[in-house]
């Protein structure tokens, strides 16, 4: 991917694992590894935390996080549409479900990227050749 639109010193990043994340942080930072990932750990609880409570949570550049309701789903049959089975989708109770809105200002940075860089393209999955 472009490592030009991120931070400086990413691009020694290769897997964005909690461990390379961790270990990114820490050097960019001058501390040790086992207070960021102390740090990072406390950041994501407080999320949590606030979006357990019903708020909503702003995730820095990222966007925001919140819960919503979703409402009960009765059963119903479907067709799977490559063998032509029935199948029986079971029914959902009412839930509160976790919801994430990216910021316009990811989403702007997102519509310069180029698909065919990133090994997708515009016509579908076909993968079968």
């Amino acid at each position: 991917l472009n490592k030009t639109l991120s931070l400086s010193g990413a691009e020694d990043v290769d897997q964005f694992t909690s461990k390379a994340i961790i270990n990114y942080v820490a050097k960019k930072n001058g501390v040790t590894q086992i207070l960021a990932r102390g740090l990072i750990d406390d950041y994501l609880s407080m999320i949590e935390t606030g979006i357990l409570l019903g708020e909503r949570v702003s995730v820095g550049k990222l966007g925001s996080a919140s819960l919503r309701f979703q409402a009960a789903r009765k059963a119903r049959l479907v067709k799977n549409l490559k063998t032509g089975e029935d199948l029986l989708v079971p029914a959902k109770p009412a839930m509160m479900a976790p919801r994430f809105k990216f910021s316009q200002a990811l989403k702007d940075k997102c519509t310069s990227l180029d698909p065919t860089y990133l090994g997708q393209d515009d016509e579908g999955d076909d993968d079968d050749d």
